[in-house]
């Protein structure tokens, strides 16, 4: 396509009776949208997007929703039609950074074609990211709201911060070096304020956690997990009945 868009011209039909008109495009993006609806081709296919799909910051993000979704009874799964339906896709990146940079660069274009929802960490980093993009979209055609277009981990915590706190703590005392700076920090109610697990110790500290949540039976393990399935479900109930143009 030439460099100068005022050079570019489609073909078009209109009215009722379909006559051929010749049309232009005020920018590339609407250009190159109109040749892929002609094609029928849509700009989330070259990412092997689906129609319904969850961004997460990395690859235990993805496997801690895997996991504990794959341990429900289907009554329970029942509860949550868009994470159960055969069309969802959850992709997964190489950080909050990652996902940023993807979002930045591409939301505008997949936000008509699909129903995309990114969970990010409740700690700084993604606070800031949501912060960020929500101010970045603000200036655009198209939004970055809570419960809609991204999900925030609960209680200023990551991911992990799902699990009861004790196992936290629990896992501190067993294994101190999977944890940054200092360690867990409870408030006086007992309950888990900050932790911060190391990048490298992860995938460790994951493969300890499951092990815990196997053995146990209780309905503490999962209920954070409910809620946050609860809101993810919703902000692709509210795309997907209230303005998302899927073709």
């Amino acid at each position: 396509m030439p460099i100068n868009i005022g050079v570019v011209q489609g073909v078009t039909r209109l009215g009722r009776v379909n006559n051929t008109t010749v049309r232009s495009f005020s920018t590339h993006r609407e250009a190159t949208e109109s040749i892929r609806r002609s094609l029928g081709v849509k700009f989330s296919d070259y990412f092997a997007l689906s129609k319904f799909t969850l961004f997460v910051e990395g690859e235990t993000d993805k496997a801690y929703i895997e996991y504990v979704w794959s341990a429900m009874q289907p009554s329970q799964k029942n509860q949550y039609p868009y994470l159960n339906s055969n069309e969802l896709l959850i992709k997964d990146f190489t950080g909050v950074t990652d996902l940023v940079g993807f979002l930045k660069s591409n939301f505008g274009l997949l936000h008509d074609e699909i129903c995309v929802v990114s969970l990010f960490d409740g700690d700084k980093a993604g606070v800031d990211a949501v912060r960020g993009l929500a101010s970045y979209c603000s200036n655009k055609n198209f939004n970055f709201n809570g419960n809609r277009e991204y999900v925030l981990i609960p209680g200023g915590h990551p991911i992990e911060g799902l699990f009861p706190g004790e196992w936290i703590v629990d896992a501190y005392e067993h294994e101190p070096v999977w944890f940054e700076g200092s360690p867990p920090i409870i408030d006086a109610d007992e309950k888990l304020v900050s932790f911060k697990i190391r990048d490298g110790s992860k995938k460790a500290f994951m493969k300890y956690v499951l092990e815990r949540y196997d053995d146990d039976n209780t309905y503490d393990s999962s209920e954070r997990f409910f809620s946050l399935f609860k809101a993810i479900n919703r902000a692709f109930e509210l795309q997907d009945t209230e303005g998302v143009d899927l073709f």
